[in-house]
């Protein structure tokens, strides 16, 4: 089982990224209820390390983040594709995602790199394979505020496609 903190995605853009289907063979696609965007991974972490994780989590001061989709991309492992729409990587954005880093960094918890943090919402995994994306490129994903940062459980290890992911605890992000 591995952790991971992440800014769910409101009903309205889940609506909207449901549209985005190309032609994929064998595709995993997210569900609609785990569209997020990753914030740390975290991995598979001692229940000791995970209940120091949760209490840094709950004492925080954590501000609500507008997330700004940018467009539609394709990351390539050599056995696995991912189908995901790339947003920017703010300013408050990255620092919250450094902030976790440093915490799980201090806990033994060794960095995550792929290769940068690149903030992302996952649609689909799938076998590698050519894939017009180009038919996709005038949907509109709006901007949406992120006010609340969850952490889940996957059952599927790190890289090898999308599942269902279980909602352990969400934490408020206060709108200043």
């Amino acid at each position: 089982m591995a952790y991971f903190t992440a800014l769910p995605v409101p009903s309205e853009v889940t609506q909207i990224l449901q549209t985005i289907r190309p032609n994929l063979k064998d595709a995993n696609w997210t569900h609609p209820d785990d569209y997020h965007l990753t914030l740390k991974y975290f991995g598979e972490p001692s229940p000791e390390v995970l209940e120091h994780v949760l209490k840094l989590l709950a004492a925080g001061e954590w501000s609500a983040l507008e997330i700004r989709p940018l467009k539609l991309h394709i990351f390539e492992l050599p056995d696995l594709h991912f189908l995901v729409v790339m947003t920017e990587r703010t300013e408050p954005l990255y620092d919250l995602h450094k902030l976790q880093e440093a915490a799980a960094t201090a806990q033994g918890i060794a960095p995550y790199v792929f290769p940068e943090f690149m903030p992302h919402i996952t649609l689909a995994s799938y076998p590698p394979q050519s894939v017009d994306i180009s038919m996709f490129e005038n949907i509109t994903i709006p901007n949406f505020t992120a006010d609340t940062m969850t952490l889940y459980k996957s059952n599927k290890p790190h890289g090898t496609g999308v599942g269902r992911y279980q909602a352990l605890k969400q934490f408020p992000l206060k709108i200043v």
